[in-house]
């Protein structure tokens, strides 16, 4: 079945799925204003660009994000570049991720309606204040940055629970609910991968063959990645935490074989602050952080959840 069949599928209700939101087909993108009002850009990536907006109805406001997807002509070999099946594989995985595969939870971002025209879709979800882990950094102390990191760690272990790979976890992914900084939500499902045979838990009586072609399921991306791929992003936000900052991955300097004095090498910007934190907060990014100071091979999600700082 094509991948624009699939999209389709999305407008079926099924029964028992009781989180699952109908999709709205519009005659044209025009007739998107009569559901939303946009007010302005809260943000802009390699997928399109999102909005906030206003219900036309009773004024509540969302985030709304709008991807388009090209449409190859009849008899036209597509490249890669203009592939229509590769960007309505991101968008359609998205749909059914955040629609059909996760159950609610208060760390992940929630959507709320689901409108598709010709050549775009819009995907609406709640609301979020316009601060993200950059702006949390500063002011994390041992108190508030094992809150926050907790929940991330919870919402990421939730959604490899459900076989879901976030794949791209960092400080502009992960927005608070207000600007208290007190209630995290993990944003972008744009690179996140299903791998069904990670689940162990199943919402709704979810069945991957009934939304999944086989092709779906595999791919470069998929096959080498893996919940590593996220437990890694984890440890470079909690170097975040701990440092006070954004690290830059290209200038964290790596320290010379011989180096074996603690923190030799480091960019002293990048330093944890141990001041601030305790030692259980060191010894977690010891086991998650980059490989300056990680000790040993990356442990499983389980581990993470169960280390001192945390529990």
């Amino acid at each position: 079945m094509s991948h624009f069949g699939l999209i389709i599928m999305a407008g079926r209700e099924r029964e028992g799925n009781h989180a699952f939101i109908r999709v709205k087909f519009l005659n044209g993108n025009g007739e998107i204003n009569r559901y939303y009002r946009r007010l302005h850009v809260l943000g802009e990536g390699g997928y399109g660009k999102t909005y906030e907006v206003e219900h036309v109805r009773n004024g509540r406001r969302y985030a709304m994000k709008v991807q388009k997807f090209e449409r190859v002509a009849p008899g036209a070999v597509a490249t890669s570049s203009t592939d229509p099946f590769e960007d309505v594989r991101i968008i359609y995985k998205e749909m059914v991720i955040l629609n059909l595969i996760l159950p609610r939870h208060r760390n992940i971002i929630n959507i709320k309606d689901l409108l598709m025209s010709v050549d775009t879709v819009y995907i609406v979800l709640e609301l979020c204040a316009r601060k993200c882990l950059r702006n949390f950094y500063p002011i994390a102390n041992n108190r508030s940055g094992r809150r926050i990191f907790k929940q991330i760690v919870q919402a990421t272990h939730f959604l490899h629970q459900h076989g879901v790979i976030h794949m791209d976890l960092h400080s502009e992914n992960v927005l608070f609910t207000d600007d208290t900084m007190t209630e995290s939500k993990i944003i972008d499902f744009g690179l996140a991968v299903y791998k069904p045979e990670l689940a162990v838990r199943v919402h709704a009586n979810f069945n991957h063959h009934q939304w999944f072609d086989i092709d779906d399921l595999s791919g470069l991306i998929q096959d080498y990645s893996g919940p590593h791929e996220d437990i890694q992003a984890l440890g470079h936000i909690l170097h975040c935490i701990l440092a006070g900052t954004e690290v830059d991955p290209e200038r964290f300097e790596q320290p010379r074989p011989e180096a074996e004095a603690e923190g030799e090498g480091v960019t002293p910007a990048y330093m944890p602050r141990m001041h601030i934190f305790d030692r259980e907060a060191k010894d977690l990014l010891e086991l998650i952080g980059p490989e300056y100071f990680r000790r040993g091979a990356l442990p499983t999600m389980d581990r993470v959840l169960t280390h001192p700082w945390l529990a």
